[in-house]
């Protein structure tokens, strides 16, 4: 007698066009898989919580650092995980002005060094 065999995904890739943003930037998600028997389906996840999506490859616009989970399961309910980390880094009009008086801060010091 046969017996039907199953499998899962054997290899699950996340991964983002962007892994630092600013606050709000809008970003793809990604995810390769292979193994398995297709058609696959996606469910992605985030932490902290908020973000869900069945689709392959997502959009989205992260305001804090989040972790990207996404689970790839096959036609035979087997099923892998990955994640991507997407850091965001806060560029506030206050944190831009205080780089620019900074940068503005320098550019006179090397000019007055140069003068004298």
């Amino acid at each position: 007698m046969l017996y039907p065999s199953y499998s899962q995904p054997t290899s699950v890739e996340a991964s983002a066009s962007d892994i630092t943003v600013c606050n709000g930037d809008e970003i793809q998600l990604f995810v390769l898989a292979s193994g398995g028997t297709e058609p696959y389906e996606y469910s992605w996840s985030s932490n902290p919580v908020g973000f869900t999506s069945t689709d392959q490859n997502p959009f989205v616009s992260p305001t804090e650092n989040t972790t990207y989970t996404v689970t790839v399961t096959d036609a035979m309910n087997g099923s892998l995980s990955d994640d991507v980390e997407v850091s965001v880094q806060d560029l506030s009009p206050s944190l831009l002005q205080q780089e620019f008086q900074l940068t503005l801060w320098n550019l006179f010091g090397t000019i007055f060094k140069s003068i004298s």
